[in-house]
């Protein structure tokens, strides 16, 4: 169980954690600061809610040695979140939707940024209010919109164009995926065209 910090007197193998005075609505992250000052991070709670589960299990026991450190922190503490932003994206499909009418709507409404991939059109925008704002701005100037949500946009991306490392990277990410004490799984993997031609 994890409060705001608990440091081991001795070895311990980590086959759980609970975190505790989590208020709903609430994010946070466990990591484990390792005498040598590598940190691991244990679990990444995203906006708090009391239905979730209290206890959550590792599939293979962790070993930490004594002297670690064990915290609760705000999230991207220690862990590869710096790699991602926080942003809302507006995500707009169909035939014949002009990119400049996008644009136009979006950007009046508070958004960052408009990006195309082929027949599917982006709006990028703060993680706050403008979100709603921008889905709404463009539905008043008739652009239907497929979805708005909060996501997390890697910074760079990491290019792949090795089959093997593809099935691999992908296998990792549909097991998170599907795992019940996972809410959302996001990634900086970018494939190779030609990996895209193809299933891995």
């Amino acid at each position: 169980m994890v409060g705001a910090e608990t440091k081991l007197d001795a070895a311990a193998r980590v086959v759980a954690v609970r975190a505790k005075s989590l208020k709903p609505g609430a994010s946070a992250q466990i990591i484990a600061i390792r005498p040598d000052g590598t940190v691991e991070p244990l679990l990444w709670i995203y906006k708090y809610d009391p239905k979730f589960k209290r206890t959550y299990y590792y599939r293979s026991p962790l070993a930490l040695p004594a002297g670690t450190r064990v915290e609760m922190s705000p999230p991207g503490a220690g862990s590869v979140a710096w790699m991602f932003q926080h942003k809302g994206i507006v995500t707009i499909t169909g035939p014949g939707i002009s990119e400049d009418d996008v644009i136009l709507a979006a950007l009046d409404a508070g958004a960052e940024d408009v990006k195309s991939h082929e027949e599917i059109i982006e709006v990028i925008t703060p993680p706050d209010n403008k979100l709603h704002a921008v889905a709404k701005a463009l539905e008043a100037a008739k652009i239907p919109v497929a979805s708005a949500k909060l996501s997390y946009i890697p910074g760079n991306l990491t290019h792949v164009a090795d089959p093997r490392v593809a099935e691999q990277v992908l296998g990792l990410i549909e097991a998170l995926d599907d795992h019940d004490d996972v809410q959302m799984v996001h990634a900086n993997l970018e494939l190779a065209p030609e990996l895209l031609a193809k299933p891995v």
